[in-house]
């Protein structure tokens, strides 16, 4: 059965959302996406190349999506998208003093983010 996902990592910044996009090469547009399960969202809509449906996000920032536990499309793009994001976030923090680290591939697949406030 089909189960459309949200996750509760928010993505607000606009400007952020659309450095992550571009980063991973692919093109944000905004429309009203209807899932699987009939639930309609509208918001920045993210086309993964071998998604059924594509990866919505709404006005609040909230994730959307429709992977059917890998079937339908690959969690990890979502993953990458949430790292991009939050590199564009620390390049953006670099101004204010923070120092980004190098994203770090973790064994179990994970990618981590350093940020060191300089002082």
């Amino acid at each position: 059965m089909s189960h459309t996902v949200t996750l509760e990592i928010k993505l607000r910044n606009r400007g952020h959302l659309r450095k992550a996009c571009q980063a991973l090469g692919v093109e944000p547009t905004q429309e009203t996406v209807q899932f699987y399960d009939k639930r309609r969202v509208t918001g920045t809509v993210i086309r993964f190349d071998g998604w059924k449906y594509p990866v919505v996000i709404d006005a609040s920032g909230s994730v959307h999506f429709d992977d059917y536990d890998g079937a339908w499309g690959n969690v990890d793009d979502v993953h990458r998208l949430q790292v991009q994001y939050a590199v564009a976030a620390a390049q953006e923090m670099k101004a204010e003093g923070w120092h980004m680290g190098a994203v770090q591939t973790l064994s179990n697949g994970a990618q981590k983010l350093t940020l060191t406030l300089m002082e």
